[in-house]
Order: C-alpha cells, then structure tokens, then sequence
C-alpha cells in the first residue's frame, strides 16, 4: 500500500542506502596432525593475516558509526609574514 505525504510536508530528498546485514563465519582448520614444518608456519601465517583484515574491517566499520569531531574555526587561518 502506497502513502502520499501530506500536502504542505517537507520531504526529505536523501535516499537511505539499503540496509545489509553480513554474517562472518571463521572456521579455523584442525589439521596441524596432517601438516609439518614450514608449512604449517605458512597455513598459521595467513590465518593470522586473514584476521588481521577482518580487524581492519571491523575498524573502518567502527570510523564510519562513530562521529566525526568538529573542527575549530570557519576556515584557513591568515598568517602574516615579515
């Protein structure tokens, strides 16, 4: 069912980006019985990479959400020079 706004509103002409919801599932393999040696450093390397980009994800997340201190002053500052 559709509404007309009121005669005389003012409409607001933003669109809301669509909402969307992302679910992040980490399994982390059991297998160092199967794998030795320098390539389990390398399989336990990427694991902590894939982490560490989840977090700075996670990080921008929080940037956007929180926010933004206001600046002090109008403008650029005039500086005099001798």
């Amino acid at each position: 069912m559709e509404t007309k706004p009121e005669e005389g509103a003012i409409q607001d002409e933003r669109q809301e980006p669509e909402e969307k919801e992302y679910v992040i599932r980490i399994r982390v393999p059991k297998f160092p019985h199967l794998v030795r040696g320098e390539a389990l450093d390398h399989i336990r390397a990427a694991q902590k990479e894939t982490l560490l980009a989840f977090r700075s994800l996670l990080d921008a997340a929080i940037e956007c959400v929180e926010p933004k201190p206001k600046t002090e002053g109008k403008g650029p500052t005039k500086i005099e020079v001798e």
